[in-house]
Protein backbone atom coordinates (compact mmCIF):
# COMPACT_ATOMS: atom_id res chain seq x y z
CA UNK A 1 0.00 0.00 0.00
CA UNK A 2 0.99 3.24 -1.15
CA UNK A 3 1.34 6.20 1.71
CA UNK A 4 -0.04 9.10 1.10
CA UNK A 5 2.65 12.07 1.27
CA UNK A 6 0.45 15.66 1.26
CA UNK A 7 -3.05 16.02 1.43
CA UNK A 8 -4.11 19.90 0.67
CA UNK A 9 -7.26 21.20 1.29
CA UNK A 10 -9.27 22.02 -2.04
CA UNK A 11 -11.71 25.33 -1.31
CA UNK A 12 -13.09 27.58 -3.96
CA UNK A 13 -12.34 30.39 -1.88
CA UNK A 14 -8.74 29.42 -0.25
CA UNK A 15 -5.63 31.40 -1.45
CA UNK A 16 -4.06 31.00 -5.36
CA UNK A 17 -1.03 29.57 -3.84
CA UNK A 18 -2.74 26.66 -2.38
CA UNK A 19 -4.99 25.74 -5.19
CA UNK A 20 -1.43 26.15 -7.43
CA UNK A 21 -0.08 23.51 -4.93
CA UNK A 22 -2.87 21.06 -5.54
CA UNK A 23 -2.94 21.93 -9.65
CA UNK A 24 0.91 20.94 -9.24
CA UNK A 25 0.11 17.83 -7.68
CA UNK A 26 -2.49 16.78 -10.14
CA UNK A 27 0.09 17.91 -12.97
CA UNK A 28 3.12 15.84 -11.46
CA UNK A 29 0.65 12.60 -10.93
CA UNK A 30 -0.74 13.40 -7.38
CA UNK A 31 -3.91 11.92 -5.68
CA UNK A 32 -5.83 14.75 -3.66
CA UNK A 33 -7.98 14.94 -1.22
CA UNK A 34 -11.32 17.43 -1.66
CA UNK A 35 -14.18 17.99 0.39
CA UNK A 36 -17.58 16.77 -0.73
CA UNK A 37 -20.95 17.34 1.06
CA UNK A 38 -20.76 15.31 3.66
CA UNK A 39 -17.04 13.10 2.94
CA UNK A 40 -13.74 13.59 1.36
CA UNK A 41 -13.44 12.48 -2.08
CA UNK A 42 -10.30 11.35 -3.74
CA UNK A 43 -9.00 12.29 -7.12
CA UNK A 44 -6.52 12.58 -9.64
CA UNK A 45 -5.62 13.34 -13.08
CA UNK A 46 -7.77 10.94 -14.91
CA UNK A 47 -5.34 10.94 -17.67
CA UNK A 48 -2.53 10.30 -16.06
CA UNK A 49 -2.67 6.35 -16.50
CA UNK A 50 -0.13 6.23 -13.29
CA UNK A 51 -1.92 8.62 -10.89
CA UNK A 52 -4.94 6.70 -11.71
CA UNK A 53 -3.17 3.55 -10.79
CA UNK A 54 -1.97 4.94 -7.66
CA UNK A 55 -5.45 6.21 -6.83
CA UNK A 56 -6.57 2.17 -7.15
CA UNK A 57 -3.87 1.41 -5.02
CA UNK A 58 -4.81 3.89 -2.17
CA UNK A 59 -8.46 3.00 -2.41
CA UNK A 60 -7.30 -0.85 -2.34
CA UNK A 61 -9.39 -1.90 -5.73
CA UNK A 62 -7.93 -3.78 -9.17
CA UNK A 63 -6.95 -1.88 -12.28
CA UNK A 64 -9.18 -3.97 -14.18
CA UNK A 65 -12.63 -3.55 -13.66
Amino acid sequence: MRRINKIYSVNIFEKIKEKNQVVNALESGGVIAYPTDTVYGLGCDPKNKAAVERLLDIKERPVDM
